[in-house]
């Protein structure tokens, strides 16, 4: 051993030579790609690095172009860097330039962006050429990306930000494109985190987000925001010849996210939002758009005491939106879809749901949520509901004097609706008209709708009319049973014959242990109060069947087929049957 500690240099090796060894080993093991060009161009030496990192091999990139790894797109700014290099030689100086480029992965359809400083080396006299180092730069690129991504969005629902928001906005503004903004303020959430906790209420405003996201999702183009704590903003492009039509739908679908409960472990919230909106005219500044929406909201918020409503922004936009409604029923624009009620123990279907849809001229095939937000603003939700209710009477009486056999109708009646002076005598007139027969009526209402009247004369009269038609041998349902509990005790003050259990308990079923214990003990307590029960939402064979062991006489999902146009059966000389059996 050498008197430093390091071994002796048995075969007399020159210092300096021992130094470049020393160097190529370094380089080799750097993670900096490494290449020595000749003036043209052409690879003459690379480092070890390039087969690590990309997968190439050293030797067969030797003797190429630099530019044979350099993705197509990339390869003329490599060569016109090069070429400015040629330019300047002989000026004595060693020129160098970084700039970032794709690199070619070896066997693989892919390239990784690397960052390429290149020196010129051409009037040096021992190496003349040029040397590139490449440094992989896809970890600070997703770095950069993830920062952006940071700044522009909401860290607790990942909706964009107001910044971007704003950035879209403005952009529209720029291309000229119109489009209409919905500015949602969820109505008394300091009071969820007040008795769920603030954790809970960050996931109830995730499942906001989430619903919203959904609701928008058929508006090409569409954005969701979160703009200050319980406060989304939700925009869209427009056309300008249907603005009003598009402003009207985009916020009742928005309108329609608050018409169910959100679920926590701890139990339902049944939230409430005020709503405003706007259309951008081709003046307003976005910040203005968003403003005039935000000034709606806090309207809507005094006028509506946290109830959501839509309102079309003047008179003329009124009147067209109720023409197009009124004139949608005259048109047969304003249709209606069945979907089959089953026997869950002889899988016959007994019955339909009627449904009803608006199969618009401009937009196609629209559900409820899109529409009946605004007929009710409007007053128009008595017409469409009468209108159903006649089509799918009428359409049943047929279908019963054909089979010869018994057959449900159930419809939902809104709550203005049912509240309505004049329905029971309405509901005593179609009946006679129709030919059918009353017990086979079932007359539905949202629970929450039902057990909630807006005032105290509602509520009277919503009671004396659901006992006139009782009387008149109609069975009564509650939609949606099991979400309002606090509700529950005055069930005893209504003649409800039926209750529909709500798809939110059905789709956990059998999986969920405790989706199974819920629908249990809402079949139990339905048979204790004498009711039919019947389970929404059955999709799969395996809640079938578990809803049939569970005592669940009656279902209906898309398990027995999607809603549509035809009564089922109606070609056929029998009642139809779902053939579903167990495996």
């Amino acid at each position: 051993m050498g008197v430093s500690g390091y071994p002796e240099n048995p075969r007399n090796v020159d210092p300096h030579e021992l130094t470049a060894v020393q160097l190529r080993h370094i380089i080799d093991h750097a993670e900096v790609v490494t290449f020595l060009l000749d003036v043209t161009g052409t690879v003459v030496s690379n480092s070890a690095a390039l087969t690590r990192s990309l997968g190439h091999d050293v030797e067969a990139i030797q003797g190429c172009a630099l530019t044979s790894i350099v993705a197509p797109a990339d390869r003329a700014r490599v060569d016109d860097l090069i070429a400015s290099f040629a330019r300047r030689h002989g000026d004595g100086v060693i020129h160098r330039q970084t700039i970032e480029v794709e690199l070619l992965a070896s066997r693989r359809s892919e390239s990784v962006p690397y960052e390429l400083t290149i020196v010129d080396l051409h009037d040096d006299p021992i190496s003349p050429g040029f040397v590139v180092t490449a440094q992989d730069v896809s970890r600070l690129r997703a770095i950069g990306r993830a920062l952006e991504h940071q700044a522009l969005h909401d860290e607790l629902t990942d909706l964009a930000n107001r910044r971007l928001l704003m950035r879209q906005l403005q952009a529209w503004e720029h291309a000229l494109v119109a489009y209409a903004v919905a500015y949602v303020d969820i109505d008394r959430f300091a009071s969820v985190n007040d008795l769920f906790g603030r954790e809970s209420g960050d996931r109830v405003l995730r499942k906001v987000a989430a619903r919203l996201v959904d609701a928008m999702d058929r508006y090409r183009g569409a954005i969701v925001a979160r703009v200050n704590g319980n406060e989304f903003v939700v925009a869209a492009p427009v056309d300008d010849q249907t603005a009003d039509v598009a402003y009207a739908t985009i916020i009742a679908s928005v309108a329609e996210v608050f018409e169910h409960p959100i679920y926590l472990g701890s139990g339902a919230i049944n939230l409430t939002a005020s709503i405003g909106g706007a259309c951008s005219d081709g003046h307003k500044a976005s910040e203005d758009v968003i403003a005039h929406a935000e000034e709606g909201m806090q309207i809507r918020k005094r006028d509506s005491h946290g109830r959501s409503m839509l309102k079309v922004g003047d008179q003329r936009s009124r009147r067209e939106l109720a023409d197009d409604l009124v004139g949608a029923i005259d048109r047969g624009e304003i249709v209606v879809h069945y979907q089959s009620i089953v026997d869950l123990l002889t899988r016959d279907i007994v019955g339909v749901e009627a449904l009803v849809r608006w199969n618009h001229p401009l937009r196609g095939l629209l559900a409820p949520g899109a529409f009946v937000p605004t007929a009710q603003e409007l007053g128009l939700d008595i017409d469409i509901d009468r209108f159903v209710l006649r089509t799918a009477a009428h359409a049943v009486a047929r279908r019963i004097a054909e089979h010869r056999r018994e057959f449900r109708l159930m419809m939902n009646m809104s709550a203005a609706h049912l509240s309505d002076p004049a329905t029971p005598d309405y509901v005593s007139s179609l009946l006679a008209g129709s030919g059918l027969e009353p017990h086979l009526l079932w007359l539905e209402i949202t629970e929450h709708a039902f057990l909630r009247p807006s005032t105290i004369s509602q509520e009277s009269t919503t009671l004396t009319n659901v006992k006139r038609i009782e009387q008149m041998g109609v069975r009564l349902a509650i939609d949606d049973f099991g979400t309002s509990f606090p509700s529950l005790s005055r069930l005893a003050h209504y003649p409800i014959t039926m209750v529909k259990i709500d798809r939110s308990f059905v789709s956990g079923i059998p999986d969920d242990p405790r989706s199974v214990a819920i629908v249990e003990s809402l079949l139990v307590l339905a048979q204790r109060m004498n009711l039919v029960a019947v389970a929404q939402g059955v999709e799969r064979p395996e809640q079938l069947n578990e809803l049939a062991d569970l005592g669940c006489r009656l279902g209906q999902g898309f398990l027995f087929g999607r809603p549509g146009p035809g009564l089922p059966g109606d070609m056929q000389s029998t009642p139809a049957r779902v053939l579903l059996l167990r495996p």
